[in-house]
């Protein structure tokens, strides 16, 4: 686990419903549910109808949904948009930076979102 991020790139959302800190994005400012196409990371809980940052480039903290042990690298959503280890066929919606673990849900790992920008790019 880490506390440090490098948030690169970040844009401003206003969402219609509370997105909580470090959960992912989805391309309609909403927090993301299962296997979601991503805007990026909540950079802070943004409350419905204010402002807040989503960090889209370089990496952000996340949220693990479960144990993530680093051996799977790609990411994918949970129902809560919470990064969870990738299965076949689902999207990607990030990738682990390297030595970084979760031993459960709830803790904090640092990662390289795949955002939209970057997987239309």
């Amino acid at each position: 686990m880490t506390k440090q991020q490098i948030a690169t790139r970040l844009v401003t959302v206003t969402p219609t419903a509370d997105i909580t800190a470090k959960r992912a994005v989805n391309i309609a400012h909403a927090q993301a549910g299962a296997n979601a196409v991503i805007l990026g990371i909540a950079d802070e809980t943004i409350l419905a109808g204010t402002s807040g940052r989503v960090i889209v480039g370089e990496t952000a903290i996340a949220e693990a949904g479960a144990a993530i042990d680093g051996t799977n690298q790609r990411l994918m959503t949970d129902s809560l948009g919470r990064l969870v280890p990738w299965t076949s066929t689902n999207v990607v919606a990030a990738i682990l930076k390297p030595g970084q673990t979760a031993t459960a849900a709830g803790q904090f790992i640092e990662v390289y979102p795949l955002s939209l920008s970057s997987a239309v790019a």
